[in-house]
């Protein structure tokens, strides 16, 4: 991918970001205090991080770092949460407060067959037929402490106000899966069963509006990823939901629900 030597800013996706690009082979990320070097060619990330340091160095890689290199090497990134199975991965798509990392803890908990596949950022490619979702998440991150004594926890780490759960190895997706479904998540006060969208049209701009992406990017990085982002609307099911994951009983039935269509 050729890009354009200069600043590139992104104040919104990653949070306060500066990118310094150089020779086309290394980027220089500054996110807060903390500064990494990408090299897209290699896959390899070198991280320095703030003294004192008030993010853990999962968070910087699996949030920042690594979701960042896969953006630069082509890859969709949608914010979003996703849990799979042996049939394929779900996408849990919601604005933030929704509950798509409470659904996800919940979902690992009702079933020892779902696996977590991310916990904010989801990449996904194409090939010819299908998409593809890659494993991007290691913890779930919460306000709340109703899952810190469930089996799927190995340990418990500290992210500024969240509370952030080491998902067991075994209870984690390790190779890329077919995306077999996205569901949007509305806050409600009361949760219903998944259900397919009818007019694929009329959620489009609530899926690009989940989109990753930096600002002002080239315009031919642009156009590969608004195709590749339509390439996805078009082959995954996309269904909506409206969720109500306030008290422990609201989540026993959003689940419940849940596993109906999964």
């Amino acid at each position: 991918m050729q890009t354009p030597d200069g600043l590139l800013h992104d104040n919104n996706t990653f949070g306060h970001l500066t990118v310094r690009i150089a020779h086309h082979s290394s980027f220089c990320i500054q996110y807060e205090d903390n500064q990494f070097t990408l090299c897209p060619e290699s896959g390899q990330i070198s991280l320095k991080p703030a003294v004192p340091q008030m993010l853990p160095d999962f968070y910087l890689y699996e949030r920042i770092g690594c979701p960042f290199l896969r953006l630069l090497s082509g890859y969709v990134l949608l914010h979003c949460g996703a849990v799979s199975s042996s049939d394929g991965c779900v996408g849990l798509l919601a604005l933030p407060g929704v509950g798509k990392s409470t659904l996800s803890a919940a979902l690992l908990a009702a079933s020892t067959g779902f696996c977590l596949a991310a916990d904010d950022v989801l990449p996904l490619f194409c090939d010819d037929h299908n998409v593809y979702a890659v494993p991007s998440s290691s913890h779930l991150a919460m306000r709340h402490s109703l899952f810190n004594d469930a089996p799927f926890v190995e340990s418990i780490d500290t992210i500024k106000f969240k509370k952030a759960l080491r998902i067991q190895p075994s209870r984690l997706l390790h190779a890329p899966t077919q995306l077999k479904s996205l569901i949007i998540l509305h806050a409600a006060n009361a949760s219903g069963t998944p259900h397919p969208v009818l007019d694929k049209s009329c959620v489009i701009p609530d899926l690009l509006t989940q989109q990753m992406t930096i600002s002002h990017p080239p315009k031919a990085f642009s156009k590969a990823q608004f195709a590749a982002m339509m390439q996805i609307i078009r082959r995954v099911p996309v269904l909506e939901a409206d969720v109500c994951l306030r008290t422990p009983k609201d989540i026993e039935q959003t689940v419940a629900q849940f596993l109906q269509v999964m």
